[in-house]
């Protein structure tokens, strides 16, 4: 899974999370996303963005994962949003 997260009025993170293709589909990507939205709304942050390669399993983990699409980038990247 990779995106990059723009973390509101506090600064931006440029990465990926992924895990290992020996632990997929066993619930640590989930876990992984879910520890990153507890710290980042224990911050104070009550707005984040994402954006990812459209067509993916990371598109279809972040819908799952409750994020509202909001539209493309330019460059064709799926943009995410998600309130706490």
């Amino acid at each position: 899974m990779m995106a990059e997260i723009s973390i509101y009025r506090l600064c931006t993170f440029r990465g990926s999370l992924r895990v290992h293709p020996d632990h997929e589909r066993q619930g640590f990507g989930r876990l992984l996303h879910d520890e990153m939205l507890s710290w980042l709304w224990s911050q104070g942050l009550e707005k984040l963005w994402l954006t990812t390669e459209p067509g993916t399993r990371a598109e279809q983990f972040y819908k799952a994962a409750g994020w509202d699409v909001k539209g493309n980038t330019d460059s064709g990247e799926v943009c995410f949003e998600k309130h706490r």
